[in-house]
């Protein structure tokens, strides 16, 4: 997903701290290679991004390079590398302990998102667990959404419970966002779809405002599983086939053949079916 949605890229570079009135020394090529790589992100340039950040953690600059690092490991997962991302968080984190310095918070979340992904869950919740006493209270409660997230996919409806109430005092369009995916989640463990569904629109809305694609299709697939729950067949084949498309078009392969079979299947209507086929067909194109 967009590097904005998981709060994890950074504005500006920490470059440490000066002393009376003199400047804080700035390495520019550092800084150069930094921005491009902002730059690229932004324009969803992933491996020119991949390669800024690279060549900016490359200077070898100790205040800079938990920031650099945290940005490059976002910038691989969102380009489906959640393998590099990982040895990006690891190899760093070694880095930063052998110098005696604090591994930040936000590239914590990095590795455990990483981890998240690659489907290691008992891995993923472990690491992210001292995360949710982070002073930065923005990565700590997207601890606690990582959490609610593998609590569900494990149905441990009490530790899913337990972050959405959390979650519940959020008032920002990201955290928001995560609240109610999280409550469209309990509510289908608690067999209310028709919550369930109306708690997922309005997270797949404040997904697409903060132009969170990826999270966006997780969200709809969400909204269609609520609304088969509720045997509302036509409106979940097409939730599945938008979740189905929007995932397609963020390179996640593996959901997007998944939602778009179960929209097929689901179908009631040829020309539907011919549509949600020729998606699946241009998958691999």
């Amino acid at each position: 997903m967009r590097p904005s949605a998981y709060a994890l890229i950074l504005s500006t570079l920490v470059v440490g701290c000066g002393g009376g009135d003199r400047p804080v020394p700035i390495d520019p090529v550092l800084e150069r290679h930094s921005r491009a790589g902002h730059a690229a992100i932004s324009l969803d340039q992933l491996a020119q991004a991949i390669r800024q950040y690279s060549e900016a953690l490359a200077r070898d600059d100790a205040a800079a390079i938990g920031n650099l690092a945290f940005n490059l490991a976002v910038a691989q997962m969102q380009a489906g590398q959640s393998e590099a991302a990982l040895l990006t968080f690891r190899d760093t984190s070694t880095e930063l302990t052998r110098r005696h310095e604090t591994v930040p918070a936000a590239l914590q979340l990095a590795g455990a998102t990483a981890l998240y992904r690659l489907g290691r869950l008992p891995e993923a919740d472990a690491a992210a667990a001292p995360i949710e006493a982070a002073s930065d209270r923005d990565t700590a409660m997207r601890a606690v959404f990582l959490r609610g997230l593998i609590a569900d996919d494990n149905g441990d409806a009490v530790r899913l419970r337990a972050a959405a109430a959390r979650l519940a005092v959020a008032q920002e369009p990201e955290g928001l966002a995560d609240q109610h995916e999280l409550a469209a989640r309990l509510a289908l463990r608690d067999r209310d779809p028709g919550r369930a569904r109306a708690e997922a629109e309005r997270a797949a809305t404040l997904r697409r405002e903060l132009l969170d694609y990826r999270a966006l299709a997780r969200c709809l697939a969400l909204a269609a599983r609520a609304a088969e729950q509720n045997k509302d067949i036509a409106a979940a084949a097409d939730l599945y086939l938008q979740a189905g498309r929007s995932a397609a078009a963020q390179g996640e392969k593996g959901w997007a053949r998944q939602w778009l079979l179960r929209a097929i299947s689901l179908g009631q209507d040829a020309a539907f079916s011919a549509e949600a086929r020729a998606s699946l067909a241009a998958i691999d194109k």
